[in-house]
């Protein structure tokens, strides 16, 4: 189909995406209601403050990549929207890198969107979220130090015991 008329913004095909996408009700599209809120929070309040003036193209993985490492490494939260007071007792601290995959996951789906609807040229180079091993696209942390503490039940029955004798209703 050629050549794209137009040059958007990053925040022009995520509005895309999230209307003809992401709240899409078809059964290619539909998404929970819990994701829904999840990538429109990312959306608001990570992605679209940072990437949402640049036009997309312009967009590359690198610039992402040194967005991520900041991310993760500075104190610098969620943005809230003018008048939007944070929740009580918000701390704002750098992300997790599990959060930032998600964001990460996030970005790559908006692109994707804009890829299939035509509003960026279909080339590679147009996405910055192609394949990070064999295409150069942004790359990510996917490993979390979450350590998993397996509880044999005889322990389970202990701490159960414990709380039962802590809470009072």
């Amino acid at each position: 189909s050629g050549k794209v008329r137009l040059n958007p913004t990053f925040g022009e095909i995520a509005q895309h995406w999230r209307t003809n996408g992401l709240n899409k009700k078809s059964d290619l599209e539909k998404r929970a209601g819990e994701t829904i809120t999840i990538n429109e929070s990312m959306l608001d309040g990570y992605i679209l403050p940072k990437w949402g003036a640049m036009r997309a193209l312009d967009i590359k993985p690198v610039k992402v990549e040194e967005w991520f490492e900041t991310l993760a490494s500075t104190p610098n939260g969620r943005k809230y929207p003018d008048g939007v007071e944070p929740p009580k007792g918000y701390k704002s601290e750098p992300l997790a890198w599990a959060s930032i995959v998600k964001i990460r996951g996030v970005m790559s789906l908006v692109y994707a969107h804009a890829l299939r609807h035509e509003l960026l040229p279909v080339e590679l180079v147009s996405n910055p979220f192609r394949k990070s091993k064999t295409e150069g696209g942004v790359r990510c942390i996917s490993t979390s130090d979450y350590d998993a503490t397996v509880v044999t039940p005889e322990k389970m029955i202990l701490i159960l015991e414990y709380l039962n004798t802590q809470t009072t209703f």
